[in-house]
């Protein structure tokens, strides 16, 4: 029973707890995800309403699509912060990205793309730029991957084209094993205009340069918001689109270790700081005294018990300990058992029960360990004044010379000692 109790406590204290760790991370959580949200809002739609792009028509050859960006208002400006990641939203070829979040739902490259270049040979891209482009492959660890690298041979950004000798080839095949022979390092250095190490098994980019022409192979998530995890820092993620394009950015709204130590230590506090609160609120039984009334229409129950006098304290001290042991109860004295008769007790003036109320209390401490939580008052009746003692129900066990008594019925019956571990 008093097992039950304590669950019962230990439990809504934990509610307490969870629910505080709760509010204390949704609070700092929203004082990051506020602003961040408002900051890649921003960024993504002036990034887009930076980039135009054009029809070309059939007139023109383009091999990889039909249309062009101008991305020179966002490239040219180096106090702009732009988005992360552009897409075409046709397409999926990456006009730009910045490359730096590996394990992020956009780090994938179209591996046919990649494979079409394993002679090299020169292509142009929706942004206007042509590039010599090849690609091998190697093994990683026992893992096969993909590397793709590239020089730019134009951009409109350029005042002329690139002067491409013709040892060109040579040079991307010596870069691309260059690049082999550094993919057990953490960072990769190349002197290629770009590059990307990509998964041959599922397609997702290892390393990559962020300036090599990819296409993104999967169905884009044009979600408005998410969340993105990596490295023990949280990511908020939010996209933009426009008729055309795919703008994805992402602001770090904090480490997850700390989050969890502000939740860990709201837990913490709420659960013991709450723990009075829950013992309070959290009592089984009755939580007040039975009314005289009630308990002479109702005789002796298992919250119940009238004693007619006090001429010794062992039989009541047994009762006590038993309620609250128990689930509580409220003793009357001054009233006679089985007949209901009342009589009274001699504590008609305020001193008189004040008296009354100190010894009960005095014989109580001292003769129950530890002592339990009792209210003394006296009602009347009948021009008789009855002392009533109610007994809280504890989450602790108590004992009398002893014994651990409990309530069962009308009785009060000691535990032996079998029983005292399931109390």
């Amino acid at each position: 029973m008093r097992k039950a109790f304590r669950r019962k406590i230990w439990k809504l204290s934990v509610g307490f707890g969870l629910a505080i760790c709760i509010v204390v991370l949704f609070v700092g959580l929203a004082q990051r995800l506020i602003p961040a949200y408002q900051q890649l809002g921003e960024r993504n739609q002036l990034t887009l309403s930076r980039i135009s792009c054009v029809e070309l028509g059939d007139k023109v050859a383009m091999p990889t699509g039909e249309r062009t960006c101008d991305l020179s208002a966002v490239e040219d400006d180096p106090n702009f912060d732009s988005a992360d990641y552009l897409l075409d939203r046709r397409t999926h070829f990456f006009l730009y990205n910045r490359g730096k979040w590996p394990a992020f739902r956009l780090n994938f490259s179209d591996l046919t793309f990649i494979r079409g270049f394993r002679d090299p040979k020169s292509a142009s891209f929706e942004t206007g730029e042509r590039w010599r482009l090849y690609s091998e492959s190697a093994d990683n660890d026992g893992k096969k991957v993909d590397v793709m690298v590239g020089v730019l041979e134009h951009s409109p950004r350029m005042l002329g084209q690139v002067s491409v000798g013709p040892d060109i080839d040579e040079q991307l095949k010596n870069e691309a094993q260059k690049i082999i022979r550094q993919l057990r390092k953490e960072r990769i250095s190349s002197r290629a205009d770009g590059w990307q190490v990509v998964d041959e098994a599922s397609g997702r980019v290892i390393q990559w340069s962020g300036d090599v022409p990819a296409y993104y192979p999967k169905e884009l998530y044009e979600a408005p918001v998410a969340f993105h995890i990596e490295d023990g820092q949280m990511w908020l993620v939010r996209g933009a689109t426009s008729e055309n394009l795919h703008a994805v950015s992402l602001e770090s709204v904090g480490a997850l270790f700390t989050y969890g130590l502000f939740g860990i230590g709201a837990f913490l506090f709420g659960a013991l700081a709450t723990y009075p609160i829950a013992r309070k609120f959290g009592r089984t039984g009755i939580t007040h005294p039975v009314p005289l009334d009630e308990a002479l229409r109702t005789g002796e129950t298992g919250f119940v018990e009238f004693k007619q006098e006090i001429k010794q304290s062992k039989p009541m001290l047994i009762v006590v300990t038993a309620f609250a042991n128990s689930n509580g109860g409220t003793l009357f004295i001054g009233i006679v058992d089985g007949t209901l008769e009342i009589i009274g007790i001699d504590a008609a003036t305020p001193d008189k029960k004040d008296v009354f109320a100190r010894g009960l209390r005095d014989t109580i401490r001292q003769c129950i360990q530890p002592s339990p939580d009792v209210d003394i008052d006296f009602p009347s009746e009948d021009d008789h004044v009855i002392g009533r003692i109610f007994v809280r129900a504890s989450p602790q066990r108590h004992s009398f010379e002893g014994r651990y008594y409990v309530r069962e019925g009308t009785q009060c019956r000691y535990l032996v000692n079998g029983e005292i571990g399931n109390l």
